[in-house]
C-alpha cells in the first residue's frame, strides 16, 4: 500500500495469495465505510485481473448494508452520496459493481452507498483525480510492472 496524495494504491502481483489478499483489499477498501484516511481506493492489478475481478465482487456483493448499529453490519451510513461514480463510468471505466441504489429499510432518506467497483480507471479521469472517494474501488491494470533498484 502506498499513499498517492489520499489515493492509497495497493499493487496484486499475479502470485499474490488469492484469498489473503481479497480479504486485506476488503477490509482495507470497504471497513470504516471507507471514511478513514487509510482506507485503500485504488487496487492496481499486474498481469491477468479477470478472476480477481470475479472474485472481488463476488466478496464485496457479501457485504451486509445496514444502519451501522446492528451487529452483523459490514457497512453503514456515510457522509454524503458519491458523484463520482457516475463520473467514472461517463469517462469510460466499467462499473463492475453498482452500489448507488442501496435502500436500508427503516432509512429511505439516509446516505448509504454499497460496495462499488470501478475497473479501467486511469489517472486522467476525474474519479480518479478526486481524493473524496469512497466505498469504491477504482481497478487499474497494468500488463507489467518494471521497477528499478539504484544501490548507492
Amino acid at each position: 500500500q502506498s499513499n498517492m496524495g489520499a489515493k492509497n494504491h495497493g499493487l496484486v502481483l499475479p502470485d499474490a495469495n488469492i484469498d489473503a489478499t481479497l480479504n486485506a483489499l476488503l477490509a482495507a477498501g470497504f471497513g470504516a465505510a471507507g471514511q478513514r484516511c487509510m482506507a485503500l481506493s485504488t487496487v492496481v492489478f499486474v498481469g491477468d485481473s479477470k478472476s480477481w475481478e470475479d472474485k472481488l465482487v463476488e466478496r464485496a456483493k457479501a457485504l451486509k448494508v445496514t444502519c451501522g448499529s446492528k451487529p452483523d453490519a459490514d457497512l453503514g451510513p456515510v457522509i454524503s452520496k458519491q458523484r463520482l461514480i457516475q463520473f467514472g463510468v461517463d469517462d469510460g471505466a466499467k462499473l463492475l459493481l453498482d452500489g448507488r441504489d442501496i435502500v436500508v429499510p427503516g432509512y429511505e432518506k439516509g446516505n448509504f452507498i454499497g460496495p462499488t467497483i470501478l475497473y479501467g480507471v486511469t489517472p486522467d479521469m476525474e474519479c480518479y483525480k478526486d481524493p473524496l472517494i469512497f466505498l469504491v474501488y477504482m481497478c487499474i491494470k497494468l500488463s507489467f510492472l518494471m521497477l528499478t533498484y539504484v544501490y548507492k
